[in-house]
């Protein structure tokens, strides 16, 4: 197995580092990449017609030809017109066995058959018209991006680069089996980076799908819920209605005999009403009674509301004393009694008892008749139940 040669350019553009490329040299043209390699270190040192150094460094790439080409490698007059091999100042074609069939593929330039000398140039496109003409013996396998960026400056006569957006080969070598190594490994460090990068990137896919779901799942959980709240509102509207509509078609009598729970609202809040009054009034006539002195009987009348004479109780009347009634005669002779002051005074103590003993007989009816009602709807809600 032939060993893998690979060299380096590390290019600037307008005085500003550009990148490097790398490039791997065929082992089918032995010849042709030996030169190459030696021109890249600078090993072989001056030329035999030249006399200058035979080496890339600081070496422009004169012609730029976008879409097509880049050519450099002229070290001795920097304009396409000189440098030389490292075998002499020409050699020969050594073989056509590779073609130019993509970008980024390294090949030798030449005045004619049979004339390789320093010049070479980098493919920006597949150019199969040469094949046969020039010998290809190398590709670029790293730095496409900085032959991009070479192709894109600016040009002026002669397709060469403009003064300020100069290329030029500011260092060249043989990569080293270590560096080799350290970028094939660095490739795989680069690689399990990525891996592990895609690896998380689903992992949050995965993440963001199951937390939609979820979302969705919860949305339709309340959106049945909701559904479900309204559609019970609906039928208790319902329902309001129809026992309204009932309660408008009932009579009175009809009201009290249905249960409680089964009566309308306006029914039960107007009889909650009328014992709140009920409960209000006998407070009071509880607090009057117990102030003013005096407790009414509630055996004066019997439950119809008629008054029991024959348990009334006796209205203290107060007693006139001898010689307060006075029998004159009249200018007709006929004789009439005079009442003195005092008696007047007895007559309206005796009135206002007697008003204040008829409120306290009103109100004792009324405790009956409340009382009486109370009864007569108990009784009529157990016969419901």
């Amino acid at each position: 197995m032939e060993k893998e040669v690979r060299v380096y350019l590390d290019v600037s553009i307008g005085g500003s580092r550009a990148g490097r490329i790398v490039i791997q040299l065929y082992p089918g043209v032995p010849k042709t990449t030996e030169n190459f390699r030696s021109l890249c270190t600078g090993e072989r040192g001056l030329g035999r017609t030249t006399r200058k150094p035979l080496h890339y460094k600081k070496v422009p790439f004169h012609r730029i030809i976008k879409g097509f080409m880049l050519q450099g490698g002229d070290f001795s007059n920097r304009d396409g017109t000189g440098g030389e091999s490292i075998y002499g100042a020409r050699f020969a074609d050594e073989n056509f066995r590779y073609r130019h069939t993509k970008a980024g593929l390294l090949s030798m330039a030449n005045a004619g058959k049979n004339t390789n000398g320093s010049q070479f140039f980098i493919t920006t496109v597949p150019t199969p018209h040469l094949d046969g003409k020039h010998v290809v013996f190398g590709e670029v396998i790293q730095g496409m991006d900085v032959v991009k960026k070479m192709e894109n400056v600016e040009t002026v006569a002669n397709n060469k680069p403009a003064p300020m957006q100069a290329v030029v080969i500011e260092d060249c070598g043989e990569e080293s089996e270590s560096e080799s190594d350290s970028s094939s490994d660095e490739k795989e460090k680069t690689m399990k980076r990525l891996k592990k990068e895609k690896k998380k990137l689903k992992k949050q896919e995965r993440k963001e799908k199951k937390r939609e779901k979820k979302e969705k799942k919860r949305a339709k959980k309340e959106a049945k819920r909701e559904k479900k709240r309204r559609r019970d509102e609906s039928d208790d509207d319902k329902n309001n209605k129809k026992h309204r509509h009932e309660d408008r078609g009932r009579s009175r009598s009809q009201e009290r005999d249905l249960p409680m729970n089964h009566r309308s609202g306006v029914e039960r809040g107007e009889r909650r009403e009328k014992v709140r009054s009920l409960s209000h009034s006998r407070s009071r006539s509880r607090e009057h009674t117990r102030y003013s002195g005096t407790r009414s009987n509630h055996h004066d009348y019997d439950r119809h509301g008629r008054r029991n004479t024959s348990r009334s109780p006796t209205i203290s009347r107060s007693s006139r004393s001898v010689g307060d009634t006075h029998r004159d005669r009249d200018d007709g002779g006929n004789s009439r009694t005079r009442r003195s002051s005092r008696d007047y005074h007895s007559r309206d103590k005796r009135s206002r008892s007697r008003s204040g003993s008829q409120t306290r007989i009103n109100q004792a009816r009324s405790r009956d008749g409340h009382e009486r009602r109370r009864r007569s709807r108990s009784g009529r809600r157990s016969t419901h139940r």
